[in-house]
């Protein structure tokens, strides 16, 4: 006996396979195929990933898709609603929304295996390290980074938190001038939150995200 005809309403849609910077939503996942939606934030790119023996097909239904691969990440374009891209099999890519709006697309891959890769893009990959402490006398917080590339601590960045949400600043030299940043936290849901760095360049006039994070709690 065939199996039967199924709908999958968006409130039966789950979390899938996790990029960095992207929500996945799947509908539906077999041994060979797997199709769902997926969101990405405007200003905000993928990790760079690749889909192993999978052939993925996307369709652009909000916002804009704009593809980055080939060796050095050079091969660039942008796809529109109501267009299609094809992916195939194994190629090293990231996704990323250019528009001011929530870019969606819906995906469909077939193949065997695993269908997400997150792997090391052109540039390599990037650790660091965070020291957060906390100032008793001040009520507020200091955000502290180093990464591997340095090695010492760099500029703190101050703040607190109030109903649910952290701001945190500070000023840094970026191309000669010295810049505002910003660092954002929130929760997202009781088990889930965000944060977003911006720069300033205008005194705080307007923001550019430029990194956006997700958090997810491990369940026991």
């Amino acid at each position: 006996m065939s199996e039967r005809l199924r709908r999958i309403r968006a409130s039966e849609l789950s979390d899938g396979p996790a990029s960095p910077g992207m929500q996945r939503r799947q509908a539906v996942s077999t041994g060979r195929m797997w199709s769902g939606v997926v969101h990405t934030e405007p200003g905000v790119f993928s990790a760079w990933h690749h889909h192993g023996a999978h052939e993925s097909v996307i369709y652009v239904v909000t916002g804009g898709l704009r593809m980055e691969s080939g060796i050095d990440g050079n091969e660039v374009f942008d796809a529109l609603p109501g267009e299609f891209v094809y992916v195939p099999p194994h190629s090293v890519h990231r996704e990323g929304n250019m528009t001011a709006m929530v870019a969606t697309i819906v995906v469909t891959r077939y193949g065997a295996g695993e269908s997400v890769f997150n792997v090391d893009g052109p540039t390599g990959h990037i650790e660091f390290l965070s020291l957060r402490l906390y100032n008793p006398q001040s009520h507020q917080w200091s955000l502290n980074f180093a990464s591997s590339n340095v090695g010492t601590l760099g500029q703190p960045m101050i703040g607190e938190f109030k109903s649910g949400r952290g701001e945190f600043y500070d000023q840094e030299p970026l191309d000669g001038r010295a810049i505002l940043v910003r660092f954002v936290f929130w929760a997202v849901s009781p088990s889930s939150g965000r944060s977003e760095q911006a720069f300033s360049a205008d005194g705080g006039k307007t923001w550019e995200v430029n990194w956006i994070n997700t958090y997810t709690r491990d369940q026991p």
